[in-house]
């Protein structure tokens, strides 16, 4: 790596790139150059598992630490006038699985207009002084910045110019993205999307207030969902409610694992947000209490209220925008 900083340096670009979640620069001089990936990677799925493992391996051989840049929202949707398409992991809980694949730091770029129309150089010049990296890690269909100097050869000069070496990877084999997980998430194969992530999928939710039912000895309960957040398609599901792996919603201390039914309704008439229907034990704690449902299986049959099944006997609750979906953050 070259001893030198870059010339010309605008003052802008020391300040105004500003990564949520991370030490100063200064804290990564003393420690080394690093070793860092930046992306979407909405879902932390196998496909974005490889190129971590990667990084966090490079990182180990060479005894620097690794970084990973996570943008939000999505670039490619963000100034377009349309809605960001549902991410399939909350902010926290994606910083949560790439910390579990052994990177040590995480940090979170808005994507805002300024950073839109930014070009690749001046990305990467901005990049370098925020976290000096010796070198950067990118799949062989990333893009950088605006433009054609956002392609991977012209990235790699400017490597040469900044003083980092590009590395791209390619895995051995093709592995599930975002795009197949969701593929198979809209077709309710459970089981597919399970082997695409490499852990079962799940929906962080707000359990609300519980309705006890006198038949079977359960409960019935109103489910929030920050609309940010993917929610499968309409019918039932097997689910186990576990406590929350991220955010900052209150959790009952008296709450406990177990095994609920789920279904999902689109309301035709007046919006087309998801409906939310849980029921299960009434002993296991769930009210007033953050939560993940974890999916096992789709289960058969219709979601109407005249149908079999645990659909019979299910509250409803809408999941538009509301004061929780802060907490689970974008």
């Amino acid at each position: 790596m070259k001893d030198n900083p870059p010339k010309s340096i605008d003052e802008r670009d020391v300040y105004s790139l500003r990564i949520k979640g991370l030490p100063g620069a200064s804290h990564f001089t003393k420690r080394g150059s690093v070793v860092l990936t930046f992306g979407v990677f909405d879902g932390v799925t196998r496909a974005q598992q490889a190129i971590l493992k990667q990084v966090a391996r490079q990182a180990e051989l060479l005894g620097a630490p690794s970084a990973v840049v996570i943008f939000r929202p999505r670039p490619y949707v963000s100034f377009e006038g349309r809605s960001p398409r549902p991410y399939l992991t909350a902010t926290p809980e994606t910083v949560r699985l790439i910390k579990g694949l052994g990177i040590r730091y995480v940090g979170i770029l808005r994507f805002d207009r300024e950073l839109a129309d930014t070009r690749g150089k001046r990305f990467l010049r901005r990049l370098m002084l925020r976290i000096p990296f010796r070198e950067l890690w990118l799949g062989a269909g990333a893009t950088v910045g605006r433009g054609s100097e956002g392609t991977l050869s012209s990235v790699q000069e400017f490597g040469e110019e900044l003083g980092f070496t590009l590395k791209v990877f390619k895995p051995a084999m093709a592995l599930p993205g975002t795009t197949e997980v969701l593929k198979d998430l809209e077709s309710r194969d459970i089981a597919a999307a399970t082997r695409g992530l490499g852990r079962p999928y799940r929906l962080s939710v707000y359990v609300g207030l519980m309705d006890p039912l006198k038949e079977r000895n359960l409960a019935r309960y109103e489910v929030v969902t920050p609309d940010l957040l993917y929610v499968p398609p309409d019918g039932g599901y097997a689910v186990m409610v576990r406590p929350p792996s991220s955010g900052t919603l209150r959790v009952r201390e008296d709450s406990f694992p177990g095994h609920g039914a789920l279904t999902v309704r689109t309301e035709r008439l007046y919006s087309s947000n998801p409906k939310l229907h849980l029921i299960g034990k009434p002993t296991l704690g769930w009210e007033h209490s953050a939560a993940d449902l974890e999916f096992l299986a789709a289960l058969p049959g219709g979601s109407g209220p005249n149908s079999s099944g645990p659909s019979t006997c299910l509250w409803t609750c809408s999941t538009s925008k509301n004061a929780y979906s802060r907490h689970f953050d974008e």
